[in-house]
């Protein structure tokens, strides 16, 4: 079989020109993943400060979650205490610290 620049014909038709084989390519997006959320879990609880309020996006960092469904939890009551700024429907959402860490503890496994 002939190649392109190192990789098969084949390789490279189906976009597999970084990795040799999607196997690779999984496994490695796998332990990335893997990784990252192990780095996340130890880390979180020690960045947040119980007295202090954070915003959505701030939490959504902190919790590993996207911030559409933090701002979800935070509607649906998962962070007691969290409140908007003001009345207004579009207002930012701001979060306990405390709640962050009762939330960090109840998702442990």
């Amino acid at each position: 079989m002939r190649s392109c620049g190192g990789f098969s014909k084949t390789a490279v038709r189906h976009g597999y020109t970084t990795f040799k084989s999607e196997a690779n390519f999984m496994l490695i997006s796998f332990l990335t993943n893997a990784v990252e959320a192990v780095i996340m879990s130890v880390m979180s609880e020690k960045d947040v400060e119980p007295d202090r309020e954070y915003s959505v996006g701030e939490t959504a960092k902190l919790v590993d979650l996207s911030d559409r469904h933090v701002a979800r939890l935070v509607d649906k009551g998962h962070f007691p205490g969290a409140y908007r700024k003001s009345p207004t429907p579009r207002s930012p959402r701001v979060i306990p610290g405390s709640s962050i860490l009762a939330f960090l503890k109840a998702r442990e496994i």
